[in-house]
């Protein structure tokens, strides 16, 4: 059985996320999909990075982040339990795997695990981080091209109301989205 494995903030779980999910499940069996908390540790000091300009974009991105770990995390769950996939998919939480990769490693053993990634040449984080985390996990990362890409500066510029939202998110996420208010934090972050 060939198992797939990625992890991301997932900052508004979006139907650009779905659409990569479906990817890797038109080639792997199985998905584990990993939300990342912003945990890191004080051990992987900065003269054993591999790339330090890596790490930094990586903390650049945690800075942006508008969801707490438990809403991302839930937004998350409600989205598996109403996939058409839900069998083949797990949901997970780890720290920041640039700050832990043997654990990550030793969890998601490569023989069980393939890593995967969205290729996506869109913005300088991610035409860098196939091959940064290859370095850092000292293994291989495989890529999918999803149907589309959607990110977070698309969704926010977005129009104010609900019906725009509906092409950005599955109905269940948005459901969950508006009963949390997270849909006022998306607006007023565009302030």
């Amino acid at each position: 059985m060939k198992r797939a494995v990625t992890f991301g903030r997932f900052n508004f779980l979006s139907k650009g996320h779905e659409a990569f999910f479906e990817a890797i499940l038109n080639e792997w069996d199985s998905l584990t999909v990993i939300v990342l908390d912003d945990i890191r540790s004080m051990g992987n000091c900065i003269e054993t990075r591999k790339n330090t300009n890596f790490y930094d974009m990586c903390d650049s991105n945690w800075k942006s982040n508008m969801l707490s770990f438990s809403d991302r995390l839930e937004a998350m769950y409600v989205w598996k339990l109403n996939s058409p996939n839900s069998n083949r998919i797990e949901v997970s939480q780890f720290p920041r795997v640039e700050y832990f990769p043997d654990i990550f490693n030793n969890v998601y053993k490569a023989e069980e695990y393939d890593i995967v990634c969205s290729k996506d040449d869109s913005n300088t984080f991610d035409k860098v981080k196939v091959k940064e985390f290859e370095s850092i996990l000292n293994r291989k990362v495989y890529t999918v091209e999803p149907m589309f890409i959607l990110h977070n500066q698309t969704i926010i510029q977005g129009e104010n109301n609900i019906e725009n939202l509906e092409c950005f998110f599955d109905k269940y996420v948005l459901d969950y989205y508006i009963r949390k208010g997270v849909i006022g934090k998306l607006w007023q972050s565009r302030k």
